[in-house]
């Protein structure tokens, strides 16, 4: 009987703030504070412990020009099977966006918002003409339970353009 292989594998993720200061909020003070995605990246899964992931999706969404994509978590798409996360957590979250895209934005949804980064935050993911941006996070146990009235993320793009999205369930 072969011997299992033990794989590993390295993430480096880099996350660059990009700010627009304006009027008195420019001068008032040399620091900012982020307080919805600090409070995410810093409530990460207890210490210790692995999620169990149990549902996963992995589509790529179309956002008309200037447009918006909202993804239902009780509804994803699958290739397999459509997926209904009621009940489960989003444990882990990956978008790309493509090499040569506009900007895009991901946040709450409209309606029904589930707030991967603290209540009415969002992240802009720019892309560069030839290297796609690339955002992955997992996320805190503190989130709420998907279900009806929170289960809605939005994309928001400026062009005509795909987004590949990758979430994991658990």
């Amino acid at each position: 009987m072969p011997e299992p292989v033990n794989n590993t594998a390295t993430l480096q993720i880099r996350f660059e703030a990009l700010e627009d200061l304006q009027g008195l909020d420019a001068a008032a003070s040399a620091q900012i504070t982020h307080n919805g995605f600090n409070q995410a990246l810093l409530q990460l899964q207890d210490t210790g412990t692995t999620p169990v992931v149990d549902r996963v999706s992995y589509e790529t969404y179309t956002i008309g020009g200037g447009g918006t994509v909202d993804i239902d978590l009780t509804a994803l798409v699958s290739s397999q099977t459509n997926i209904d996360g009621t009940g489960k957590k989003v444990q882990g979250l990956i978008v790309i966006n493509p090499a040569g895209n506009n900007v895009i934005a991901i946040g709450p949804g409209a309606t029904n918002a589930y707030t991967p980064f603290g209540t009415s935050n969002e992240v802009d993911l720019y892309a560069q003409a030839s290297r796609a941006g690339v955002l992955c996070i997992f996320q805190p146990e503190g989130l709420p339970d998907i279900s009806g009235t929170v289960k809605n993320i939005r994309i928001t793009g400026t062009a005509t353009q795909t987004v590949k999205v990758g979430i994991w369930l658990g």
